[in-house]
């Protein structure tokens, strides 16, 4: 109140580890326990993380993933799966779109992918842009012009802008 905010119309936006927060802030409820939650009216998802378990080992393992969560760490598949967007999807969670390379080499495609599909699934809101050969970020001018012109369309018809 005190900054002319309007508390209805929050939209988080991150990309790559700022997605997967970005994600956190927006799909995570009470439940999680995770600490305070928040209402959120929409997510805009650049290439984040969404499954940490799929990259702590197999073909989609990277080593920052790894890092956050180390094999030492006791409880380490359950961590991950608490800390990882996926585990959150749900009927209710506020409209997610995704921006995510093809050809991303640090944040699988998939992820986005598999995002949108289990919200989707869940019959929540949720879009993907996916970017044909982007990888990680390193879009052209007319792919970022037409990124932001579908999100403003995005948040647009969601009567959030």
């Amino acid at each position: 109140g005190k900054y002319g905010v309007d508390r209805n119309r929050i939209v988080v936006m991150g990309d790559s580890a700022g997605g997967h927060l970005a994600l956190m802030v927006g799909l995570t409820t009470k439940k999680a326990q995770l600490g305070p939650t928040g209402k959120v009216a929409a997510v805009i998802n650049w290439y984040g993380i969404t499954d940490v378990q799929d990259q702590l080992e197999g073909q989609h393992m990277r080593q920052y993933a790894v890092t956050w969560v180390p094999p030492e760490l006791p409880d380490r598949q359950d961590i991950a799966r608490r800390v990882s967007p996926i585990s959150w999807v749900r009927k209710d969670a506020p409209p997610v779109l995704t921006i995510h390379g093809d050809a991303d080499p640090t944040v699988p495609y998939e992820h986005g992918v598999d995002i949108t599909k289990e919200l989707r699934n869940a019959g929540a809101d949720a879009e993907l842009i996916p970017i044909h050969q982007g990888g990680h970020g390193n879009f052209s001018p007319e792919e970022f012009a037409e990124i932001y012109r579908q999100i403003f369309n995005f948040l647009t018809i969601r009567k959030i802008l």
